[in-house]
């Protein structure tokens, strides 16, 4: 069974970065989600990780991006990245 907890402990962090790396088989992404968290924008109670058996095996977080027009500005939430490891993304898929 999954739960959803709010990842808030800094131990999070690091099996966060390796589910997001696995995930998209890439540093870049982990290295966004480091330059998140580590800006204005993050929002800690909207950043989630999805665990079985006690493992972190997903993460979703939602952030502030401002939307600038010609005429206005506005914050809003972006939800960005979705990260899960590849082998559960195959049993979800099944």
């Amino acid at each position: 069974m999954m739960r959803l907890p709010i990842s808030r402990l800094d131990a999070d962090y690091a099996a966060v970065r390796d589910v997001v790396r696995e995930a998209f088989d890439q540093d870049v992404i982990a290295d966004l989600v480091d330059r998140i968290r580590s800006s204005g924008n993050y929002v800690p109670e909207l950043s989630f990780v999805a665990e079985r058996d006690g493992k972190i095996v997903g993460h979703i977080m939602l952030s502030y991006v401002d939307l600038v027009g010609k005429r206005s500005a506005r914050r809003v939430l972006t939800l960005s990245p979705v990260s899960v490891l590849p082998v559960e993304q195959v049993l979800l898929a099944d």
